[in-house]
């Protein structure tokens, strides 16, 4: 009786533990907080007083789902001000004040002047919202993406399922 030969080959799958899984994604999430640490130092680069930035990356993994989470963080005073805006301030600024950053900039640049003086007796106009947070998540949403499509192809070449 001749032979038959279908031409399949059986391929086998490698199949990685947890947490070489995980790991292309926790090295994709380090990168995208590394340039969320860049674009808040960024928004503060010409101040003399500058925030701490504290960032982490951290990962919870049960049998079935894994959460990774990356963030960027400060409890500065003067910063949630900027960020999040005020309805009034007493700060009286010097003559020709010129603020360093902008509503809808996260670039810091040079300003001038300064605070002349603090009284609760000459409420003035609050401070605009820079909104630093929302301008940097939506800045870096297609790096997000990107580096999840990297994770993804990572950890499926790793699994011996490549396309």
């Amino acid at each position: 009786m001749p032979s038959f030969s279908s031409g399949w080959k059986v391929i086998t799958a490698k199949v990685p533990t947890i947490d070489q899984f995980l790991k292309p994604f926790e090295d994709e999430m380090e990168h995208v907080v590394d340039l969320l640490e860049k674009k808040f130092d960024s928004s503060v680069a010409t101040f003399a007083h500058k925030p701490a930035f504290e960032r982490s990356v951290s990962t919870a993994s049960s049998a079935s789902v894994a959460n990774i989470v990356g963030s960027v963080s400060t409890d500065d005073t003067v910063y949630g001000f900027l960020n999040y805006g005020t309805s009034v301030r007493y700060a009286t600024m010097t003559k020709g004040f010129v603020a360093k950053t902008k509503p809808g900039r996260i670039s810091a640049r040079a300003g001038s002047g300064r605070m002349a003086y603090v009284s609760k007796k000459k409420p003035r106009p609050g401070i605009k919202a820079r909104n630093f947070d929302l301008l940097i998540a939506k800045g870096i949403e297609r790096n997000v993406f990107l580096a999840a499509n990297r994770a993804v192809n990572k950890a499926r070449k790793m699994s011996g399922h490549t396309i």
